[in-house]
């Protein structure tokens, strides 16, 4: 989501996009070695994504950021603005990290820090993304996120990241909507880019069309031990296509080669690709999934650090933003765009992540590749159209 709102994407769903700035607060993974790479994988602009990592008083000693903090994270939203961006989005990882004294058990604790930080949301007009790890019990949904119920009743929709033991699909599936219509969820898989020359492999998320799965049903579903395995089909279509590479293959030179109708190819052809073991190329072709290499002309990682709470705000000089002083912490070196080397399109890079949810729609509703692409294709150049680039 933060790379998306930084360049102003549309979101997974084919929904328009808004271009914006998020503010990470994360105690679990490492700005240099874990968030950097993965945000570089997604092709985000940096400079609106920015870490907050504490407090400075005036004796110079950083303390740890708790969500009831609101003068940190008001500093910070004001020393964006000064850049001349807007706050979006706040995310918090994980939200039980973050609450000082208070017990993340305690349905008390937990809403006097949830109000405290949703009332400056409120205020400021960004929204929030809270994580939370689920329990390993057995009972309904609602009871599996770990902690106090405060958090799922305080949150206005919620949903959870999990992995169909049946198919080995990765989902992303709503616990409760209270703002919206109920429109299901997504499927996405995990793949993996090299970066800096090759020096890091970041994984990031592919989104793969529509999941109607009931969460409830997913959750309770016992494991499988004997895994589904490949069909001869499958296998003989993967070496195929492993042969052809980097050459995209049509359903239909498939069919021929194996003697069997392009439909049962294009039923093929979709359960491997749910299994990440082939990838949609364009205009009705397919190949194996390869790893892009991006590259950086800055190879170091960047320095990031605290907000000071007793800073003047005018004071902030945007030439000293990202080098490692008490300013704002954020990263201004640029990252190519991961995009530049995609084919030659009809329709600009930025609806590219509609054309492939829209695509991956189409199939699941039984469409062929050929008509799957032309309805995607469509719904894209409409929406160019009332948009623009």
């Amino acid at each position: 989501m933060a790379a998306r709102l930084s360049r102003g994407d549309c979101f997974p769903d084919g929904s328009p996009g808004l271009l914006g700035d998020t503010i990470i607060l994360s105690s679990e993974d490492d700005p240099g070695d874990t968030i950097r790479p993965r945000l570089d994988a997604l092709g985000a602009d940096v400079s609106r994504i920015h870490i907050l990592q504490g407090e400075r008083s005036s004796d110079g000693k950083t303390a740890g950021m708790t969500l009831e903090k609101l003068t940190a994270f008001l500093s910070a939203i004001n020393q964006i603005r000064e850049r001349g961006h807007d706050v979006k989005l706040l995310i918090i990882d994980p939200l039980n990290g973050f609450m000082g004294d208070g017990d993340s058990n305690s349905n008390e604790d937990t809403r006097k820090a949830a109000d405290a930080i949703c009332s400056l949301a409120e205020r400021e007009a960004f929204a929030i993304v809270g994580i939370m790890h689920l329990n390993k019990g057995k009972g309904p949904p609602m009871t599996r996120v770990l902690g106090s119920m405060a958090w799922v009743a305080k949150a206005r929709a919620a949903y959870i990241y999990t992995k169909d033991k049946e198919t080995d699909r990765r989902l992303f599936l709503p616990l409760k909507n209270n703002l919206g219509p109920d429109v299901g969820g997504l499927q996405y898989s995990i793949q993996v880019r090299a970066l800096y020359d090759g020096g890091i492999e970041a994984p990031y998320i592919s989104w793969e069309g529509t999941a109607n799965d009931d969460i409830g049903d997913i959750l309770c579903a016992p494991n499988r031990s004997n895994r589904e395995r490949p069909t001869p089909e499958q296998d003989e279509i993967e070496n195929l296509l492993r042969e052809a590479a980097p050459r995209p293959m049509p359903t239909g030179e498939l069919a021929e080669k194996l003697g069997k109708s392009p439909q049962s190819v294009s039923n093929a052809l979709g359960k491997l690709k749910i299994k990440g073991r082939v990838v949609y190329a364009q205009w009705g072709q397919w190949t194996v999934p390869t790893q892009e290499t991006v590259t950086d002309s800055n190879k170091m990682l960047p320095s990031v650090t605290a907000v000071t709470s007793d800073r003047n705000v005018s004071e902030t000089d945007n030439s000293d933003i990202g080098q490692g002083n008490e300013t704002l912490p954020g990263v201004t070196v640029t990252t190519p765009d991961l995009f530049q080397n995609d084919p030659p399109l009809t329709i600009p890079p930025k609806y590219r992540p509609k054309y492939d949810f829209v695509f991956a729609d189409m199939k699941k509703k039984g469409f062929s590749d050929e008509e799957a692409d032309r309805r995607a294709l469509e719904h894209v150049n409409q929406l160019y159209k009332a948009v623009g680039q």
